[in-house]
């Protein structure tokens, strides 16, 4: 079909190229469509498929050249796209470059057209390139708090009947109380939950309430520096009401081989399970080892080559960024279209 084609590659990984077309092959195409209105056409005085080919033409030639053009063009494409040396990227669509095409007979047709192909670029020699990886141990102590970790996953809450200490997980009632000692019903809370030690409360009476018990109630002063880490009870002082509705405990299982087994139904000892965690600490240590050495290899090559990365790819990545953003986020696209950026202000980010 095609008789030739020239390609000349441009900026920005475009391809240039023009495809000719024999005027014989053009003219089959031609009858071709021309013999098919016929055969459909109705036309007042004729039986349907005799209607003369001169009468068609007459009415329908503008639309019959038309046709084979756009007919002889998607061809073409398809065909030259098959053997292409410069592929095209997926999501671009090639642009025609002719402002007008038409049919000449007694000529060869021909067209010009610009695509967006993938980026062509050398890797120097990597041969030499050192990566330098941190050397990691994994040291007894790790372990062992692996498996502190693996205890407190394993842990279970518990009621405690005796007083608050910390590390208790605690359920309080509390509200803030005016100079008579009158209840400032815009602070109050309740069911509120914190372990005592760790929980980062507001008012930051956990230490208050250590030693009370299931259902004590206590008003506690407290004064505030002025390095308070909430800058608006900073130099102030505050009167609580404090109610303890209820008191637990986590219960940490015993390090031995019977939590051992717990963990995983092979181990029998809890020299097993120290191997055990060692080998999946080891694993882990090695996945990182090989993902860091491949990004600074990438990282590495990347400054030595050169791309001329065509403006779709980019778009098509961006599009892809912002798709995935708005999906973690659970934005909706058009939100982030009509907030001040805007996805013009996105392109100017990246």
């Amino acid at each position: 079909m095609i008789l030739t084609s020239n390609v000349k590659l441009m900026p920005g990984s475009k391809v240039e190229a023009v495809i000719q077309i024999s005027k014989e092959f053009v003219k089959a195409k031609y009858n071709e469509i021309l013999k098919d209105y016929s055969s459909r056409l109705k036309v007042k005085g004729f039986r349907t498929g005799r209607v003369p080919f001169s009468i068609i033409e007459g009415k329908y030639s503008d639309n019959i050249r038309a046709l084979a053009i756009e007919n002889l063009i998607h061809k073409s494409l398809e065909e030259f796209f098959e053997s292409a040396i410069y592929k095209p990227l997926s999501y671009a669509v090639p642009k025609i470059l002719d402002e007008k095409l038409e049919i000449n007979f007694d000529k060869d047709f021909e067209f010009t057209f610009v695509y967006e192909s993938y980026p062509e670029f050398e890797i120097s020699d990597i041969s030499n390139f050192k990566v330098e990886i941190p050397e990691v141990v994994i040291s007894d102590s790790d372990i062992e708090d692996e498996l502190k970790l693996l205890q407190f996953e394993n842990s279970i809450i518990v009621e405690d009947n005796g007083s608050v200490k910390v590390g208790s997980i605690v359920r309080v009632d509390f509200v803030e109380l005016d100079d008579s000692l009158n209840e400032i019903l815009a602070t109050k809370r309740q069911d509120f939950v914190l372990t005592v030690g760790e929980s980062d409360d507001y008012y930051g009476f956990g230490d208050d309430i250590i030693g009370m018990k299931k259902d004590e109630e206590k008003i506690v002063e407290k004064n505030y520096g002025s390095d308070y880490k909430f800058s608006e009870l900073a130099n102030t002082s505050k009167r609580l009401k404090i109610g303890v509705k209820d008191v637990k405990r986590r219960d940490i299982p015993e390090l031995d081989d019977a939590f051992a087994k717990d963990v995983k139904d092979s181990l029998n000892t809890l020299e097993e399970l120290r191997d055990y965690v060692r080998e999946n600490m080891l694993r882990v240590v090695q996945e990182k080892t090989n993902s860091l050495k491949l990004s600074k290899l990438l990282s590495g090559i990347a400054e030595k080559v050169n791309i001329d990365v065509p403006s779709s790819m980019f778009e098509a990545e961006l599009k892809n960024v912002i798709n995935e953003f708005s999906h973690q986020n659970k934005i909706n696209i058009t939100q982030l279209q009509n907030s001040s950026t805007g996805l013009e202000g996105v392109n100017d980010v990246f």
